[in-house]
């Protein structure tokens, strides 16, 4: 099951409107100290579609008790989530109450429990608030994603 350390610590090397955690990662705190819940999307800086979709997903790992696999470094596997022809997958995606995704909708979800359940459900809140409010991106007139919080292709100066 994904952690959450929700601790608070100082330190002045932090970005701007975030704290940073004692093992060196930015703690997703807002000015009252009060970190978002494991598993809870609604409060996240995301689409409210995807809020939804990404709960469900989360829920139903959770009462499958799948976390640990996924958290295997071999899942998902050469072809991804979408391709795949591991069976616990299609048991994942057959127990979803969302029914309407598409390949690339169920591969998102499936990208962001592998991320929760590979790097932490803070490392994940993390990668969400900063893509949405990366500053050295803002400083430099853009908008939109942020490649480096998100893990994608530096497009920042952190």
């Amino acid at each position: 099951m994904p952690n959450n350390k929700c601790e608070l610590h100082t330190d002045t090397g932090a970005p701007l409107g975030y704290t940073a955690r004692s093992d060196g990662q930015y703690s997703t705190f807002s000015p009252m100290c009060k970190c978002i819940p494991i598993g809870e999307f609604e409060d996240l800086p995301i689409e409210d579609n995807r809020k939804d979709i990404l709960k469900d997903a989360y829920d139903t790992i959770s009462k499958l008790t799948l976390w640990d696999w996924l958290a295997k470094p071999d899942v998902p596997g050469k072809n991804g989530f979408v391709g795949s022809t591991d069976r616990t997958v299609a048991e994942v995606s057959n127990a979803m109450s969302y029914t309407g995704h598409s390949g690339s909708s169920f591969a998102y979800v499936m990208r962001a429990m592998e991320t929760i359940a590979k790097r932490g459900w803070d490392f994940y809140v993390d990668s969400i608030v900063l893509a949405d409010t990366c500053q050295c991106r803002h400083n430099k007139g853009l908008t939109g994603w942020c490649g480096v919080a998100g893990g994608g292709v530096p497009a920042c100066d952190h």
